[in-house]
């Protein structure tokens, strides 16, 4: 049902401010990063840095993903293949779900929020037999004030009673599935607490913006060395975090074309 898709849960994760970060109004905000997680194979991916210039102390998470082009987003998906984002409510942007579903097969999935006023247009017919859609109380096609239409699928439950309502811009999947995805986005959360508890990264290590993208790139980096097999895999994992950085320093400036740069100054060892 999902093979013609990537699917990706997304959220921001914070860390510490560094030491000699600058402070706002008398006080250090934390560093604010927007990640994903594959859902199929749980490698984790940095998407950028919040952009916190001016007197900003926090980054919207729907702001930050207008800041992404569509390249970006798709995440080097083929042409062709779908993209699924399972974000929270903060992720909502209804009109800008419609842009991304026309110009880059980009759709999303999330929890409906309190004060959402959305008007049913239509009763959507599903496969009440179908086990996927156990627990789906009704699957509808509303309108927004934004002036386009996504799905919304109520589901209630089973094991605690409670009933939850999710909006869409994807049609073609049955309504259970829509529910399940939501519950593993869950799965970032885990990873998260990972990063925060296993590998000791709460705080920003410098206070440069370039110097902060690096850690999330080292973070990524050492999240897919636990989740691959093999040689370079056990590397990685067994290395401290330190280390996988030294290791990444001597990569960068011996085989700078790795990192997309030819041009870098040779280093010469001093007596």
């Amino acid at each position: 049902m999902l093979d013609g898709y990537d699917i990706f849960a997304g959220d921001g994760h914070y860390h510490a401010a560094a030491v000699h970060d600058k402070k706002k109004s008398g006080k250090k905000y934390p560093i604010q990063h927007f990640y994903s997680v594959d859902l199929r194979t749980l490698a984790l991916r940095h998407l950028t840095l919040a952009d916190t210039s001016g007197i900003r102390k926090r980054e919207h998470d729907t702001r930050a993903l207008k800041r992404l082009d569509i390249e970006t987003l798709r995440q080097s998906a083929p042409k062709g293949r779908k993209v699924v984002y399972v974000w929270d409510r903060a992720g909502i942007d209804f009109f800008q779900w419609f842009k991304w579903k026309h110009a880059g097969g980009i759709y999303f999935v999330s929890r409906e929020k309190k004060n959402m006023d959305l008007m049913v247009m239509a009763k959507l017919g599903f496969d009440k037999k179908d086990p996927v859609n156990a627990g789906v109380q009704s699957y509808e096609l509303v309108g927004c004030s934004a002036g386009v239409s996504m799905h919304r699928v109520k589901y209630k439950c089973p094991i605690s009673g409670e009933t939850y309502g999710f909006v869409t811009s994807l049609s073609n999947v049955p309504p259970g599935l829509i529910a399940y995805l939501y519950k593993t986005r869950w799965d970032i959360e885990k990873i998260f607490d990972q990063v925060k508890n296993k590998l000791a990264e709460k705080k920003a290590w410098a206070t440069s913006d370039t110097a902060k993208k690096m850690q999330a790139q080292f973070i990524w980096e050492r999240k897919r060395g636990q989740n691959e097999r093999g040689v370079r895999s056990s590397f990685l994992t067994d290395l401290s975090f330190f280390q996988v950085f030294l290791f990444h320093v001597s990569c960068f400036y011996s085989f700078p074309s790795m990192y997309g740069l030819c041009d870098l100054p040779e280093i010469r060892p001093t007596r």
